[in-house]
């Protein structure tokens, strides 16, 4: 039979559970070390899907919709409706695979998104998700002021638009990768180019400026210094609409066995509407 696709609430684009169900299906069959799904993607699509599909002016986190007009495809029929969320099930699903499984997400998604009561636009179609997916990404990326010599690589264009659509809405962000993969140039190309009217191009200087506050994870990290990151951050949001206060912890891996410190970490997310990204090998 038929997925379906939710009546889409005014200016809010098109949402089907039914692919998001199955999205959360197609990962969970896989096994993936580190990888689980729960309710809370689900919740997160959501979340993601509300920010793509607004449009606000001026210096707002209304503003999802600007992102993905950067994309070449942006005046292709359907676009508009379709693609907030296409990129939010991107965020929650697609960019947490290993590339082995990329490609089998990617075909899966095509066949989902036709088989929808309410089909994505042949022009669409055509283009494919993938295709898609990585207009997106590179138009974000070629707003984007970088060092000079920064390879234009994959892996660092799908951190800096996650980087921004996550801080954006906010919803927390974990990424995960060795040394050398572009984690923290990535996230310093964010936070110097999130500095509101002061930043380099139109688009950035349209959004909220980034404040950052940092904690790092050792051997002898406690749950105390963890919780005390995320206060400084919440005290600060709650004084200054104006910025987003970003809470940014490095090395997660590094905190110690009992684990307590990764627990703070996971528990203040889910208490504070706080945007955070965090780094692990």
């Amino acid at each position: 039979g038929s997925l379906s696709a939710d009546p889409p609430v005014a200016g809010s684009g098109i949402f089907s559970t039914d692919i998001v169900a199955a999205c959360q299906d197609f990962v969970r069959q896989k096994r993936l070390e580190r990888v689980h799904v729960s309710l809370r993607d689900m919740i997160r699509a959501r979340r993601l899907h509300a920010f793509f599909s607004s449009n606000a002016e001026g210096p707002s986190r209304a503003c999802g919709m600007r992102l993905l007009q950067l994309s070449e495809y942006r005046d292709m029929p359907g676009f508009a409706a379709w693609m907030p969320f296409i990129m939010s099930v991107t965020l929650c699903y697609y960019m947490r695979l290993p590339s082995k499984h990329r490609e089998e997400f990617a075909m899966c998604m095509d066949r989902w998104l036709k088989e929808t009561s309410k089909p994505w636009p042949e022009g669409l179609q055509a283009i494919g998700y993938q295709k898609l997916v990585s207009s997106c990404f590179l138009g974000l990326f070629n707003e984007t002021k970088v060092p000079v010599g920064t390879a234009r690589t994959r892996a660092i264009m799908e951190n800096i638009f996650a980087t921004v659509a996550c801080v954006m809405t906010p919803v927390p962000l974990l990424v995960v990768g060795p040394a050398g993969c572009s984690k923290t140039l990535s996230f310093t190309i964010v936070a110097d180019n999130m500095r509101g009217t002061d930043s380099f191009s139109a688009l950035f200087q349209g959004l909220p400026p980034m404040r950052m506050i940092s904690g790092f994870c050792s051997e002898w990290s406690s749950s105390a210094e963890i919780r005390t990151v995320f206060e400084n951050a919440s005290n600060g949001q709650l004084h200054n609409q104006n910025v987003i206060y970003t809470v940014f912890i490095d090395d997660a891996q590094l905190a110690p066995d009992s684990e307590a410190p990764l627990n703070a970490i996971f528990s203040e997310f889910e208490r504070r509407n706080i945007a955070g990204v965090v780094f692990s090998n």
